[in-house]
């Protein structure tokens, strides 16, 4: 019995390891050079308006997808980078292809649809109706090597059943995120690559101008030079805890790191009234060793997206859990490791990350005081 769980566990390993972008490129840039940011309090922070707009790359693209379906109305748009479709292994169970399934974009799209309704009807998301003037952006490349673009396809036929407002781009890059100078090339099939992909585009700006409903301005300035080590101006920690459940022990209960960033560029630390949120979430393996800031946040272009735009971005991280196998790469949970409710406003991550939007979004009680750290 030993044997077949750690042959499992191990099958698991592997399989998280081709798809998810787990690389050895990719931990070794999740730790060196990268800069340190400072510590603060995630607390309330007047906006310009309540239109939140959500993204993800990859497991990241999974669950912000899982986010948004539960709490549509919270959000006024979506860009997806990469992704799988929600509820793809449910969707799969039939055809006992589960995960496998979703990795290479076999999931019964008509099967995705019974089962989201059916979530709906319970109230376990939001009702599906508030899709319709939502806005979508999703990207994938044929090329890419670990989640098949058909995914990508799938979801834009997802959300064109409920929203004329659905911008699907099919590319020829491999597995990652498109930036203007980061990255390995395009669409070279390259196993060991980093997850910024130099494209000489900016998926984010492109996604991000979508769902915004207008060409954002770009900036020539690089906020962090791809993975430079330098200190990150307006980038800060803040401590996730708070806002996970805890177990009999009183420690986190859920996979999420102790810490999580939120970059305020200038003007909004100046002024968060002229600013508006996003919250980006990463994919597989961008964990947080040694204090050092995630490649997803330095080289994917957000910031500079970011700084150009007054747009404030949350990044919420996901942990290494290694009791449990599909977890063992810090992936967003987007197969049911926490849980049945998972993907749902029940779900254990879903409702830790929808207390932290609140914070910001929400005016504090005259008699609650922030701590900082």
């Amino acid at each position: 019995m030993k044997c077949f769980n750690l042959s499992r566990r191990f099958g698991a390993l592997l399989l998280l390891f081709i798809f998810c972008g787990g690389t050895g490129a990719q931990f070794l840039n999740s730790i060196l050079k990268f800069p340190k940011s400072g510590v603060r309090t995630l607390r309330y922070l007047p906006l310009k308006n309540k239109k939140v707009t959500i993204s993800g790359y990859s497991a990241g693209a999974a669950f912000a997808m899982q986010l948004y379906l539960s709490y549509t109305k919270m959000f006024s748009g979506i860009a997806l980078f990469h992704g799988v479709i929600y509820k793809c292994v449910e969707a799969n169970q039939e055809s006992f292809s589960g995960i496998l399934g979703c990795v290479n974009g076999l999931t019964n799209l008509t099967k995705v649809v019974e089962l989201t309704e059916d979530l709906a009807d319970d109230g376990m998301i939001d009702p599906l109706k508030r899709l319709k003037k939502r806005r979508h952006y999703i990207e994938h490349g044929y090329n890419d090597e670990k989640f098949s673009f058909n995914n990508g396809r799938q979801i834009a036929q997802f959300f064109g059943q409920y929203s004329k407002h659905v911008r699907y781009q099919e590319t020829s890059a491999i597995h990652g995120i498109a930036t203007e100078s980061c990255g390995f090339s395009c669409g070279t099939p390259i196993y060991l690559n980093s997850g910024c992909l130099n494209c000489g585009r900016s998926a984010v700006y492109q996604g991000l101008s979508y769902i915004r409903k207008k060409k954002l301005y770009k900036t020539e300035s690089k906020i962090a030079s791809c993975y430079q080590g330098k200190a990150i101006s307006g980038l800060y920690r803040f401590s996730q805890s708070e806002f996970l459940p805890k177990n009999a022990f009183g420690f986190a209960s859920i996979p999420m790191e102790q810490y999580g960033y939120i970059y305020i560029p200038p003007r909004c630390e100046a002024n968060s009234s002229f600013c508006s949120l996003h919250v980006a979430f990463h994919g597989c393996s961008t964990i947080q060793l040694f204090g050092g800031v995630p490649w997803h946040i330095t080289c994917s272009g957000y910031l500079e997206v970011a700084a150009a735009n007054n747009i404030i971005v949350l990044f919420p991280q996901a942990a290494i859990q290694l009791s449990d196998p599909y977890s063992y790469l810090g992936c967003w949970d987007f197969v049911g490791y926490t849980g049945e409710l998972y993907g749902t406003k029940r779900g254990s991550q879903v409702r830790s990350v929808i207390k932290m939007i609140s914070r910001i979004m929400t005016p504090p009680r005259e008699d609650f005081d922030y701590y900082d750290y």
